[in-house]
């Protein structure tokens, strides 16, 4: 990818170093910065290096739906839940809508997803992605950050990514370390642009080119959509 070599040797060390000890890294910045982009090519790294793969993304119109993110998690581990301890396993289905119940308590809904991440890690290292973080609901997110301070003991990264908020407020996932994007530098939003350009249905002569990459700003989604 065009311009994020650091970042994703970055995380592709994170990852690599799993296995003896558990990480939590938020990929942070605007909108059309790379972010996607850059977990997708972590994914890539991750499955060709025999990784497990567990992901979710965060859509606008789910924000007010209870642990809808958290269920498309780790809905594929449901089959584990019966060796959680009985309460953590009756709050989690509860949760999930799969058990009668009342509110599940969301320490024991935390422990539950944790104690299923550790199990499925035991067997094989995995990397969970979470991309559009600033979409998943309430619910969700207190998880994956109850979660994502305790996988010191689990072969397995989270790596998330979520939009940094335009009125200057506290960004999902507080507290947990990140990699901020920032707008690529005028020769590599050059090189990028010269790459879309290959399969450009027309020629786009040099005045114009300039005036993309001044528009664009060095946001990698700009130079490709303009």
């Amino acid at each position: 990818i065009v311009g994020r070599a650091t970042e994703l040797a970055e995380v592709t060390e994170s990852l690599a170093a799993v296995s003896t000890r558990g990480a939590a890294l938020v990929v942070d910045g605007d909108a059309g910065i790379g972010k996607s982009t850059l977990l997708d090519a972590a994914t890539r790294w991750a499955s060709a290096n025999g990784y497990g793969l567990l992901g979710c993304s965060g859509v606008q119109s789910h924000t007010e739906i209870g642990f809808a993110g958290l269920h498309e998690l780790v809905h594929p581990l449901i089959a584990d839940v019966s060796a959680l301890p009985p309460r953590q396993k009756s709050a989690l289905l509860t949760a999930f809508g799969l058990a009668d119940g009342p509110a599940p308590d969301r320490l024991l809904v935390g422990l539950a997803v944790l104690g299923l991440l550790e199990e499925a890690a035991s067997r094989r290292r995995l990397l969970l992605i979470v991309d559009d973080a600033q979409w998943l609901d309430q619910s969700t997110l207190d998880v994956l950050t109850f979660v994502a301070r305790r996988l010191t003991n689990a072969p397995l990264m989270m790596l998330c990514a979520v939009r940094t908020p335009l009125d200057g407020s506290t960004p999902p996932l507080d507290g947990l370390p990140r990699l901020s994007l920032g707008p690529l530098p005028c020769d590599q939003a050059a090189e990028l642009l010269a790459e879309t350009l290959k399969t450009a249905p027309r020629i786009v002569d040099a005045y114009a080119q300039r005036r993309v990459l001044e528009q664009a700003d060095g946001n990698p989604l700009a130079v490709i959509e303009l």
